[in-house]
C-alpha cells in the first residue's frame, strides 16, 4: 500500500512539472515575451505556476495504474512486467526526491539566479487609480465643495495637470490604455461579459504588454491591488503581475464587510511595499481603489457631512438603467434627488481623501526613491447630458479627470494644458528608468516630462460588441471637440429599437457629429456643429492623421469593425456575477 501511495506521490509531481512547463511556454507564446526581449518572464511564470487540478488528475491516473500493478504482479506479459517496473521506480524515495526538486526547487532556482537587476539609479513606482473620479469634484481643481482638504496640501508638492483627458469614459478600456499606451480600439479590451453570449473584448489580449510585464521584465517586484470586477487576472489584467490581491472576491468581504476599502487596502499595499523594501528590491505597485463609485454609502463619520437632503435614494445600476430604458423621469429624479446623490458621491471623496492622502505622505517620506501617480478612470454622469452613471459616452463630466505625479526629479508645478491618459505610461517609464522594447513602441502617448507649451490632441473613444453598445468617437484640440456618435451595435440580446437613446437627435439618425468650444464651454452644452461644421471635420481629420502617423492604414478608427478582430471569449460572469450585478454590469451601462 505504501508503495502504491508513493507512486501516486510521484504521479502528482511529474504532472505538475509537465503541465507547468507546458503552460508557461504556451503563455509565453501568447504574451510574445520572445520577441519583446522579456524572456525571463517565462521563467519567472513558470517559478509561480501552480496547476493543482491538472496534477491531481495525474495523481489519479497513477493511482489506477499502481493498484493495477500491484494485482498483476505475478503477470508474466511484457507490458504488465513494464507497469510494475514503473510503479517500484516511481515510488522509489529517490525518485520522489527529484522530481520535488524538480517541480519546487528548479523553477525557482533558475528563475532566482537569472532575474535581470533594475537599472542604477531606477525608482519604484507606485500607481493609484481612483475609480469614478470627475475633475471637476477635486479641490485643487477649483471645487468649492471640501472633498479633499488633505490631498488638496499634499499635491502642491507635485506636478499637478489641470486637463487631463480619459481614453475613454468607463473603466476597462480606459484602465487599459493607462496599462498600455494604446488607444482602446488597439489594445481590444472594449466590451462587458454578457451571461451565456460569446462576446469579442472583453479582456485585455496576451500580446498586448502593460506597464507592469515591462518592469517586471527588468527586474522590478510588481505587485496589484484591485476592488474593481473589470480589473482582475480573469479579465486579463494581471499580466507582469508578481503579487495580486482580488479584493473582488476576498474571503473576508461579506454583505456588511467590504475589505477592499481604501482604510484596509491600503495597509495592505504599505505592508507589501516595506517586504519588498526589506528584500532589497524596487517595487512598481498599482492600487485600484473603488469607494467613489456608485452605490455611494460612506462610511460613518463622513455619512452625513454633505448629505442633508433627508432622503434615501441611491444611485446603482438598477437606477441607472430604468432611467435609461424610460421606467423613471424627471419626476422621479428631481434636483432633490441630484442633490442627494451629489453629496453622498462627495461623502465617498472625502473619505478617499482622508485614508489616501496620510499613505501617501507616508510613502513619500518613507521612499522618497518613488514615482507616484494619482489619476482616476472615468468621472460620473449626474444628467449633465441627459444620463446617470457612466460608460454611455465620452462627454466632459465622463473624460475629464484628476492627475497628478509625484519624483525625484520633478519640480512642483501646475501644467494647464491638454494632456492625455495615454501619456502617462511613457511618463512613468521615463521617470523610473527604463523603456518598453523597440518591439512594442507603437504608442500615441508620449512622456510628460519637459512637457512644452501647447495642447495635445486627446483622443477619446467608448462602445463594445454586445456592451455598451453606443459608440463614440471623440477628438479635442484642447480649444474645440468634436465628439461623433457612431451607430449602435446591437448585442445579441437586444435590438437596435430597444437600445435607449442618449439624444434627441437618434430618433431621426444614427450618427451624427456634435462640436464644443471648450474655452467658453467646458461643461459642453451648447452644440455648435450646426454654426461650424468645417472646424468640427478638420478635428475629425486631425484624429485620422494622429492615428496614421503611428498604424499606417491598419486602423479605421471611426468604424466599429475592428472589434470582431478582438478575441472571443466564451459568454458567462462567472463567481464574480453577484458583485457586477450590484455594481450594474449586468445592465447596458459600462463600468
Amino acid at each position: 500500500m505504501l508503495r502504491v501511495l508513493l507512486a501516486t506521490l510521484a504521479g502528482f509531481l511529474f504532472t505538475m512539472f509537465a503541465v507547468c512547463a507546458a503552460y508557461t511556454w504556451k503563455e509565453a507564446e501568447a504574451q510574445r515575451w520572445g520577441e519583446l526581449g522579456y524572456s525571463w518572464l517565462r521563467l519567472d511564470a513558470w517559478s509561480r505556476a501552480w496547476e493543482i487540478k491538472e496534477a491531481l488528475a495525474g495523481a489519479a491516473l497513477t493511482l489506477v495504474l499502481a493498484i493495477l500493478a500491484e494485482l498483476t504482479v505475478q503477470a508474466r506479459s511484457a507490458p504488465l512486467r513494464l507497469l510494475g517496473w514503473g510503479e517500484r521506480t516511481a515510488a522509489h524515495p529517490l525518485a520522489i526526491l527529484a522530481l520535488a526538486l524538480l517541480t519546487f526547487g528548479l523553477p525557482r532556482a533558475v528563475a532566482s539566479l537569472s532575474r535581470p537587476a533594475p537599472p542604477e539609479q531606477s525608482k519604484n513606482l507606485l500607481y493609484v487609480m481612483v475609480d469614478t473620479w470627475r475633475a471637476d469634484h477635486v479641490g485643487w481643481l477649483g471645487y468649492e465643495r471640501p472633498v479633499t482638504p488633505k490631498l488638496d496640501g499634499l499635491v502642491r508638492s507635485g506636478v499637478v495637470f489641470e486637463r487631463a483627458i480619459s481614453a475613454s469614459g468607463w473603466t476597462k478600456p480606459s484602465v487599459a490604455t493607462q496599462l498600455t499606451g494604446l488607444l482602446p480600439s488597439v489594445h481590444g479590451a472594449v466590451s462587458q461579459p454578457v451571461g451565456g453570449v460569446a462576446v469579442n473584448g472583453t479582456m485585455l489580449p496576451p500580446p498586448i504588454t502593460t506597464w507592469v510585464e515591462t518592469l517586471r521584465a527588468h527586474g522590478w517586484e510588481t505587485g496589484m491591488f484591485s476592488n474593481n470586477p473589470n480589473i482582475l487576472p480573469s479579465q486579463g489584467f494581471d499580466q507582469g503581475a508578481a503579487h495580486f490581491v482580488d479584493y473582488v472576491n476576498h474571503p473576508e468581504t461579506t454583505a456588511d464587510f467590504d475589505r477592499g476599502r481604501a482604510e484596509h487596502m491600503l495597509p495592505d499595499v504599505r505592508a507589501w511595499i516595506d517586504a519588498q523594501a526589506t528584500n532589497g528590491r524596487k517595487f512598481a505597485a498599482y492600487v485600484h481603489l473603488m469607494d467613489p463609485h456608485y452605490p455611494y454609502v460612506a462610511p460613518e463619520p463622513f455619512r452625513g457631512t454633505f448629505d442633508k437632503t433627508g432622503l434615501d435614494f441611491q444611485l446603482d445600476g438598477i437606477v441607472c438603467g430604468k432611467w435609461m430604458n424610460g421606467e423613471l423621469s424627471a419626476e422621479d429624479i428631481g434636483e432633490a434627488e441630484l442633490e442627494r446623490i451629489k453629496a453622498i458621491y462627495d461623502e465617498e471623496i472625502l473619505y478617499t481623501d482622508y485614508y489616501l492622502a496620510p499613505f501617501l505622505e507616508e510613502i513619500r517620506r518613507d521612499y522618497p526613491d518613488t514615482v507616484i501617480v494619482l489619476i482616476s478612470d472615468h468621472g460620473e454622469e449626474f444628467l449633465e447630458h441627459g444620463q446617470l452613471g457612466h460608460g454611455q459616452s465620452v462627454y466632459a463630466e465622463l473624460v475629464n479627470v484628476p492627475l497628478v505625479l509625484w519624483a525625484p526629479q520633478l519640480e512642483p508645478a501646475r501644467i494647464p494644458w491638454q494632456v492625455r491618459s495615454m501619456d502617462v505610461l511613457p511618463t512613468v517609464l521615463e521617470l523610473v528608468g527604463t523603456q518598453r522594447s523597440p518591439e512594442d513602441m507603437r504608442m500615441l502617448g508620449k512622456s510628460l516630462v519637459g512637457i512644452e507649451d501647447g495642447h495635445r490632441l486627446a483622443l477619446m473613444e467608448s462602445g463594445g460588441d454586445e456592451r455598451p453598445p453606443w459608440h463614440w468617437r471623440a477628438v479635442s484640440d484642447g480649444e474645440f471637440k468634436m465628439i461623433e456618435r457612431l451607430e449602435n451595435r446591437p448585442d445579441q440580446t437586444e435590438t437596435q429599437e430597444t437600445i435607449p437613446r442618449l439624444h434627441p437627435r437618434e430618433a431621426e439618425e444614427g450618427s451624427y457629429m456634435l462640436l464644443y468650444e471648450l474655452g467658453a464651454d467646458r461643461a459642453e452644452l451648447n452644440d455648435l456643429f450646426e454654426d461650424d461644421k468645417a472646424r468640427a471635420r478638420r478635428l475629425r481629420s486631425l484624429a485620422e492623421q494622429e492615428i496614421e502617423s503611428v498604424y499606417m492604414q491598419e486602423l479605421d478608427w471611426f468604424s466599429t469593425q475592428h472589434i470582431f478582430e478582438f478575441g472571443t471569449k466564451s459568454g458567462g460572469l462567472g463567481t464574480d456575477a453577484k458583485r457586477l450585478a450590484e455594481l450594474g454590469y449586468g445592465e447596458l451601462e459600462g463600468h
